[in-house]
């Protein structure tokens, strides 16, 4: 089936800064720094994250810490710890998840384990999930088994329940024990695949199925996806509901790839529900996406949605409300490349009394090859910007290692100085200084300050 996504980007001159953003995090250890910020549809500050990541010689990522800020603006604090783990072959084989005591605040304990078993044709998964005990110890709880074939598919899966020493065909879900369990198995054929998922119930000595969806895609003149609803009835599946893809495409400029969505009613009659068409243009990653929804006897037009791609560097996503006639803006997707194809920065705005007001913000940095062993750890540059999202003026508070900015720039999204603050003549490395955004559009701005050896930046939304 169509999907519609969400993809955005920067322009060349943006992309030769960003490669160097950063957050106020020591990073001389870190190989890669995610900074990531949320605000609500009022471009209020709601809550920060910053995510380090350390990866091995071949590029894999080895392990990686969060933190968290709240909107209250207090200092960060730690949140889970994710450790990876990988065979010869460069093959994921474990993953290991972890959350600080809730007790102590200080010690990591273990709280899933993710394990994948290559076998001669295909592989299973595990995914373990740990509870404490009434002894207040972790332990094991569920656990889902994946089965794949040789290509990757999956073919198995079942959830099981720890319970006395053992793993049991089911998993608590109240205080009565009930237990259920969860069956999906796949089935591939030519020109069909057909997944069963079923659900069975543990209550006393009964063991009895509950519930079966079984979905069917096969092509045949375009791809048609359909989903079968059962419940038992203590005697045989009965069906009570139905619902069916049917993606076409054109006939005539063979530019466009439409779904159609479509479930079945009680009576048997067959009734539309949506329409999604992907519109492919000439150049590759330029595409539209329009959604109708289906009311009694005539589709509605519903969004919008086109993705620009500008070049390696710079991806946008718009998506519109749609009467048929006007558009009107409704959100926005935007990410920046460096020139490695590294994502460095990416936004989300919604489009509110009549501007664009940005509610998630993510930025990436990768510092440069640090030897922790062998590199003595240098001097971070202390950076602080507020309020963000700002109306008019910001805050920037600095305190450089060892001699003061020289000069201090506001930049668009395009790369262009709008203005120039020039340099800080009180010669000191540490201070602060008031940045004037009043009578620039709304939009993301960013703040580019250095000292003649590095160049922070900090991005900055103005309302």
């Amino acid at each position: 089936m169509a999907r519609i996504s969400s993809l955005a980007t920067p322009l060349k001159s943006l992309v030769l800064f960003l490669v160097i953003l950063a957050v106020p995090f020591d990073s001389s250890a870190q190989d890669r720094i995610e900074y990531g910020e949320n605000w609500d549809e009022e471009g209020r500050f709601v809550a920060a994250w910053r995510d380090s990541f350390w990866v091995n010689d071949n590029g894999n990522d080895v392990e990686k810490r969060s933190e968290f800020q709240d909107g209250l603006g207090l200092p960060f604090w730690q949140g889970n710890r994710l450790v990876w783990e990988y065979d010869e072959d460069g093959n994921l084989i474990r993953t290991e998840t972890y959350r600080l005591d809730r007790e102590t605040k200080s010690i990591y304990e273990l709280i899933e384990v993710q394990t994948t078993t290559f076998l001669e044709e295909g592989r299973i998964k595990d995914v373990i999930d740990m509870k404490r005990d009434e002894n207040g110890e972790m332990q094991n709880h569920t656990r889902t088994r994946s089965v794949e074939d040789d290509q990757g598919r999956s073919v198995f899966r079942i959830i099981e329940f720890w319970q006395d020493g053992k793993w049991t065909a089911g998993f608590e879900i109240d205080h009565n024990r009930l237990l259920l369990s969860e069956l999906t198995e796949l089935q591939y054929s030519a020109g069909a695949t057909t997944l069963t998922f079923s659900l069975w119930s543990i209550n006393a000595q009964d063991f009895e199925p509950q519930y079966r969806r079984t979905d069917t895609t096969t092509e045949s003149n375009g791809l048609i996806e359909t989903h079968v609803f059962e419940r038992w009835n203590g005697s045989g599946w009965e069906i009570f509901h139905q619902l069916r893809w049917i993606t076409v495409e054109s006939e005539d400029a063979g530019n466009f790839v439409e779904e159609r969505t479509r479930q079945q009613l009680l009576n048997n009659v067959w009734q539309d529900l949506s329409r999604v068409r992907t519109v492919s243009n000439s150049s590759p990653g330029n595409d539209i996406f329009l959604t109708w929804s289906w009311n009694d006897s005539l589709w509605v037009p519903q969004t919008w949605t086109t993705n620009l791609l500008s070049g390696p560097e710079q991806k946008t996503s718009t998506s519109y409300n749609w009467d048929g006639i006007t558009l009107s803006p409704r959100s926005r997707f935007e990410s920046f490349f460096d020139a490695q194809g590294r994502e460095t920065f990416r936004a989300s705005s919604l489009f509110r009394n009549d501007r664009w007001n940005t509610i998630f913000s993510l930025e990436t940095t990768y510092p440069q090859g640090v030897d922790v062993e062998t590199t003595p750890v240098a001097t971070d540059i202390d950076l602080q910007v507020y309020p963000n999202p700002t109306a008019d003026r910001v805050r920037m508070d600095y305190a450089f290692p060892d001699r003061p900015p020289e000069r201090v720039r506001i930049v668009d999204t395009s790369g262009r100085i709008v203005r120039d603050a020039g340099g800080l003549s009180d010669g000191s490395p540490r201070g602060s200084l008031e940045v004037d955004f009043s009578g620039l559009a709304s939009g993301v701005y960013f703040i580019l300050i250095d000292d003649g050896e590095r160049l922070e930046t900090r991005a900055v939304t103005k309302l």
